[in-house]
């Protein structure tokens, strides 16, 4: 009873994670790829409204798993357990925190779940290496198209429990 227990579990686990890799890879699709949206990536974008209106701007990060869209809705609860579909997920999506004003803000707060896996922020391990850390850009597209590049300047761990971001100045 034990092992068929055990091996329900198993099973349930791994189908959650193929179902949410699915919905993620869905979305490459759509997915943003210059500062200069041509008609055919404004398509995209207006897709990426339309599966959901919380969509703020897509997020990658060189050389990591780091290559997803971005939400943001009235509370930091909601997309810790829903995928970009608005559907229960292990996953849930990378989203930015409710209080920010992505508009103004210079300092943006976005979470994601450190996925055994090696998706979603899992691959942001890799910045504790110094050469992974000084040759690593982070890319914003927003909605409108517009590209910001970021350079990472320093990096740190907290625990998941402690909440002392500053989002503006």
């Amino acid at each position: 009873i034990v092992i068929i227990i055990s091996s329900a579990v198993i099973f349930n686990k791994c189908y959650l994670y193929y179902k949410d890799d699915k919905v993620y890879s869905e979305l490459q699709e759509y997915k943003p790829d210059s500062a200069v949206l041509s008609s055919e990536q404004e398509c995209s974008e207006n897709e990426l409204l339309k599966i959901n209106s919380d969509y703020k701007f897509w997020l990658t990060i060189d050389n990591t798993e780091v290559d997803y869209p971005v939400v943001q809705c009235d509370n930091n609860d909601y997309y810790l357990s829903h995928n970009f579909n608005k559907e229960e997920s292990i996953y849930g999506t990378l989203f930015v925190d409710y209080i920010n004003n992505i508009e103004i803000d210079k300092n943006l707060v976005i979470y994601g779940h450190n996925m055994r896996d090696g998706s979603m922020f899992n691959s942001l391990k890799k910045y504790k290496d110094e050469q992974f850390f000084l040759n690593n850009d982070i890319k914003i597209i927003d909605k409108d198209g517009v590209q910001e590049i970021y350079e990472v300047f320093s990096v740190y761990v907290i625990p998941a429990t402690e909440l002392s971001f500053k989002c503006s100045f």
